[in-house]
């Protein structure tokens, strides 16, 4: 049975605010930790919160449990691998520019249902995408450029991530139908836990690590409500909310993440990042309502 509009309008607006947080989050942590190793923590900590949760939740919502192919999945490539990329490259990058080249999500869903749902690319695909591409271009060659080399070679490595979360996701889109949010979270985040820990262990053993009262804040933040309590909100508003309006969290979130990179980090937000934001986010804006 279908949520009511206002609890799903309710659910949506939290998980705006919950992520378009997150990017500073991230960053407050890293100035303490290690990037794979603050991931790891992360993960950890969510996943013995929905290990505890998880049942009762199950039970309240309905669904299935997932398969273990799709949880495998979705904790390789949306967790695992995915938060890894995004960790290792805001070393480099300002959380809040970060945020807005993961901002090209849902054109690359737009592409991948065309590729593997058979979706119509309409016109407005078209020029969405061509101005998505004039507004990274406006990225790379300015703000990206003052960073240095690292920045540009590390914006192309972030831009891994969404495309690794794209595919993941047309695959539960078309065959999560009736699985319980809340299980395929938990059981997605087991498998992450299973790939970072002993990455983390491996490639940051001897990384200088320093639980400050801010990294702590930082993880726990991180862990509960912008895992735990983010992934499970996106994946049962995915079960009844039209993925295409759903997608719009990628248009709202990186104007958050932008202001409060400016306003707490003091991170650059100058004509150039206002100029490619504009031309990246109406471009996602208009590939999102051509769905």
């Amino acid at each position: 049975m279908s949520p009511h509009p206002f609890r799903a309008a309710a659910a949506f607006a939290v998980l705006c605010g919950i992520w378009g947080t997150s990017w500073l989050a991230i960053a407050e942590g890293l100035d303490d930790l290690p990037p794979l190793t603050s991931a790891a923590v992360r993960i950890v900590i969510a996943f013995v919160v929905m290990v505890a949760v998880a049942p009762a939740i199950a039970r309240i919502e309905g669904g299935v449990r997932p398969p273990w192919p799709m949880a495998v999945m979705m904790g390789t490539l949306n967790i695992a691998y995915s938060y890894s990329v995004i960790y290792v490259t805001e070393q480099t990058l300002p959380s809040g520019l970060a945020s807005l080249l993961w901002g090209v999500f849902p054109m690359m869903m737009a592409v991948a249902g065309a590729a593997f749902l058979g979706e119509a690319l309409r016109a407005k695909h078209v020029v969405g995408f061509l101005g998505g591409l004039i507004g990274l271009a406006v990225l790379f060659f300015t703000d990206l450029q003052r960073i240095g080399e690292s920045g540009v070679m590390t914006a192309l490595f972030l831009l891994t991530s969404p495309l690794a979360s794209a595919s993941s996701q047309i695959v539960i889109k078309k065959r999560a139908a009736g699985v319980s949010a809340a299980l395929l979270t938990r059981d997605a985040l087991g498998v992450g836990s299973l790939l970072l820990v002993p990455t983390a262990w491996f490639l940051e053993r001897d990384a200088a690590v320093h639980w400050t009262g801010g990294a702590i804040a930082s993880v726990v933040y991180l862990a509960v409500v912008a895992t735990a309590l983010a992934f499970f909100l996106y994946y049962w508003l995915l079960r009844h909310v039209r993925s295409s309006k759903l997608s719009t969290i990628a248009y709202i979130t990186p104007v958050l993440a932008l202001t409060l990179g400016w306003l707490v980090r003091g991170e650059p937000l100058g004509a150039t990042t206002i100029a490619g934001a504009v031309l990246v986010l109406g471009s996602v804006a208009l590939v999102i309502r051509a769905k």
